[in-house]
Parts: C-alpha cells; structure tokens; sequence
C-alpha cells in the first residue's frame, strides 16, 4: 500500500513538472532503451511471443523529423518442437513527431531491417528483411527525459508473415539547440 502511495505521489509530481521543461530539440542525439513484448505471426514461424528489450539510438533533424537505429534482443521458443531460439532485430526508421514543443509527444515512425532468429539446434539459423512502421507516444519528464511507449508492426517480406512490438521505455535526449 506504501509503495502505490509512493508511485502514485512521483506521476502526479513529474505530470505537474513537465510542461515547463518539455521539448523535442532539433540537432540532439536520443538513446531508448526499452523493455515489451514481440509477437510472431504464428502461421509459418512457430516462434512464441516473449519479452523483448533492446536500444534506440537517434538524431533529430528538425523538432519534428528524426532517424533511429534499432537494435532488440527476444529469446524464445520455436514449437512444437521445443527449441530454443534467439532473435535479433536491427533497423533503420525514420520519425516524424507531432506537437513537439508540448510534453506530450505522438509520433509515428517507417523503416526498414533485419530479423535474424539463431535456433540452439535442429533448425538453420534464418535473416529476413523486413518493412515496418509504428506509433507511440513520448512523455517530457525533464528537458532530457521522456518515458516513451511504442507499437511496431512488421511485415517480413521472404516470408510474408508479421511481428508485432509493444514495449516502454526511457527516451534521453542529449545536445543542441
């Protein structure tokens, strides 16, 4: 009971905080980590959805336009033959962001990488490529934090199947302006 006091006491602090410290900076560099869920498109793949975490790292090149590079972690299970299984996600996505000067930020992002799903036996490793786009929202805590919740769908294009990623982080934004 003390700790939700607690929770509930920081949110309502750092809401009436942001609006005076909120803002997208054009020219700063942006790392997330995130922590989620990715789904398979069960048809072909066979793969489980597990949690998934992993490293955004951008630039803004305006308030409104910026660029990411993705690199995610998702260890898994392969069914139904019980094997075990490591995917990696990699990529490129370009930004845009809406409203950028208030706290609350939506955005929505397009990109295009990689997933590579490394099987511990039995199954050769595969990479595909795939096309993906997404949205979310980044909330300004201070002038260089932001908690950042995404939804990515990608389409797997040798496969024709989809992934899909909901996850939540913490966006820091270093430099400029």
């Amino acid at each position: 009971m003390m700790k939700t006091h607690v929770l509930v006491s920081f949110l309502i602090l750092a809401a009436c905080a942001a609006p005076a410290m909120a803002e997208n900076r054009e020219g700063a560099v942006t790392l997330t980590p995130f922590y989620g869920m990715l789904a398979f498109s069960h048809q072909a793949r066979h793969l489980d959805t597990d949690f998934t975490a992993g490293l955004r790292g951008g630039y803004n090149f305006t308030r409104n336009i910026s660029t990411e590079l993705l690199f995610a972690y998702t260890e898994t299970v392969y069914d139904p033959a019980v094997i075990y299984a490591t995917v990696y996600r990699y990529g490129a996505d370009m930004v845009y962001n809406f409203r950028p000067e208030h706290p609350l930020v939506p955005f929505v992002a397009a990109g295009l990488g990689g997933i590579t799903e490394d099987y511990a036996k039995e199954r050769h490793d595969q990479t595909h490529l795939y096309l993906g786009y997404g949205f979310g929202l980044k909330y300004s805590l201070t002038d260089w934090l932001a908690l950042r919740s995404d939804f990515h769908h990608s389409f797997v294009l040798d496969g024709l199947t989809s992934n899909f990623e909901l996850s939540a982080g913490l966006h820091f934004q270093f430099g400029s302006n």
